[in-house]
């Protein structure tokens, strides 16, 4: 059976996203009419575990949406690409969106200063991705540039981890078992930071 494919811009109003889930055979509630002003649900507090919230408004972040990590600024030396290779990337770049083919960079012996070494390994990537390769080859930043690069996507990583692991720490005060394990988590980052302490410390803006 094949299910049909609907255009989220095309749900202009509650009834035509009902349709489309009649025509799925789904069951969601879904209210007609938006409750507005200080009825609405997400204006009502919430208390749990000794933390209380004034509403239940919440931002998510977009994760990898406001930087790249496809390796291209890391293929553009062979000492940067040696570099990069002996800092922790697999504990930074793990669960990193867009990081897919900076993973296969350092998993792999490609050298960028030789020619037949840069064209075995693009010729492991999808045509798209080994276009865009190719031709950040042509570029070639200084050194610091993709140092600082470097450094910036490790804090904005950890960071996001931080915010997140310290989230499940305070929603699970008040269980023993998930409490543990979030902590054993936020450890773990607050170690990881600590290796990068005086490298992040460089990248804040002079005062």
């Amino acid at each position: 059976m094949k299910l049909p494919v609907l255009r989220v811009g095309a749900v202009k109003d509650v009834e035509r996203f009902q349709d489309h889930l009649h025509s799925l055979g789904l069951e969601i509630p879904c209210d007609s009419t938006v409750i507005a002003g200080s009825d609405s649900p997400l204006r009502q507090p919430l208390s749990r575990a000794g933390i209380h919230l004034a509403n239940r408004i919440a931002v998510h972040p977009m994760e990898g949406w406001d930087a790249t990590a496809d390796g291209n600024i890391f293929m553009t030396d062979v000492a940067t690409l040696r570099w990069v290779r002996g800092q922790p990337w697999k504990e930074i770049l793990t669960g990193v969106a867009g990081s897919e083919i900076l993973s296969k960079i350092l998993d792999s012996d490609v050298q960028s200063d030789n020619p037949a070494s840069v064209s075995a390994f693009l010729a492991t990537l999808e045509p798209a991705d080994a276009a865009i390769l190719s031709s950040a080859l042509a570029l070639r930043p200084i050194e610091s540039a993709r140092r600082s690069y470097w450094f910036g996507l490790v804090q904005q990583e950890i960071r996001l981890r931080k915010s997140r692991i310290e989230g499940s720490v305070r929603l699970n005060f008040d269980k023993p078992e998930a409490y543990a394990q979030a902590q054993a988590e936020l450890n773990g980052v607050l170690e990881l930071e600590s290796r990068f302490a005086s490298d992040f410390k460089n990248l804040e803006p002079a005062t």
